[in-house]
């Protein structure tokens, strides 16, 4: 069952941009230690995470969430109270089926994938989807994206489904093709398939998860180097308007749901 080795960092719940900002320095911190870390995280508020270059037009009410850009790649991302996020960040070298995006995603998926299909059990086909998804059924539960660095480390992150999408709530503040909220609200969930409160099936995913890793608590010194360097980038870049607003960069329009992928 085990996946890999890693450090755990835990569980925490930080603003869109702290946490898009330890995503970053983990990856960083993997670089100099060779080691592969992981993390689950929460957000303080209903956010919007855009992708790399994603034009943030499609935001309808900054008011009603808190908004950042991160590095990787894919389609804006909408999170709040029903979702898990979590991230794998680790060296290039341990990687020898291939670096690419799609041999990543076949890698460390498995983390994700087993955990889903352990709590879900016979009741429906977990696989992996199209565009870095996994599935359930022929619909997408959990997204994820990818950077690779120069530095030869890697960023592997996603967004798990625990409890459904709330399309109209998404409504208030993104401004998707109509389309989309019909079928943002058919999204399955992982409370589809559990009698337990939405906080519940989040530590039993987690705990899931951890189960297919070999972990250990990460040093002082990388703790607190993590920290330090993940604060700077929060305050320099995460919570930049320069950054989120993507000035200077090439910016694609027409932003769609992350987890919907028509193209």
């Amino acid at each position: 069952m085990l996946v890999m080795k890693a450090v755990s960092f835990g569980y925490s719940r930080n603003s869109a941009a702290k946490n898009m900002a330890l995503d970053e320095a983990l990856k960083e911190l993997s670089a100099k230690t060779a080691n592969t870390y992981i993390r689950f995280y929460d957000f303080e508020r209903d956010s919007v995470i855009l992708a790399a270059s994603d034009d943030p037009g499609s935001i309808r009410d900054r008011s009603r969430v808190e908004v950042t850009r991160r590095e990787t790649g894919g389609k804006t991302i909408y999170v709040g109270e029903n979702t898990l996020a979590y991230s794998i960040s680790g060296p290039l070298d341990d990687n020898a089926a291939g670096t690419g995006p799609e041999a990543l995603h076949r890698k460390y998926s498995s983390v994700a994938l087993g955990a889903i299909t352990e709590i879900i059990g016979e009741a429906a086909k977990v696989s992996l989807g199209g565009v870095y998804a996994i599935n359930v059924g022929d619909m997408p539960i959990a997204g994820h994206a990818q950077s690779i660095g120069l530095g030869h480390s890697f960023l592997y992150h996603g967004v798990v489904a625990v409890g459904r999408w709330d399309s109209s709530r998404i409504r208030e503040s993104m401004n998707f093709p109509e389309s989309d909220y019909e079928k943002i609200g058919m999204l399955p969930a992982l409370s589809d398939f559990t009698d337990e409160s939405i906080e519940a099936d989040k530590r039993r995913l987690m705990d899931s998860m951890l189960r297919r890793v070999d972990a250990k608590s990460p040093a002082e010194e990388e703790r607190r180097e993590a920290e330090e360097l993940a604060s700077r980038l929060c305050n320099e870049k995460y919570r930049n308007d320069e950054w989120i607003d993507g000035r200077g960069r090439k910016l694609k329009t027409g932003a769609r749901f992350c987890l919907l992928y028509p193209d």
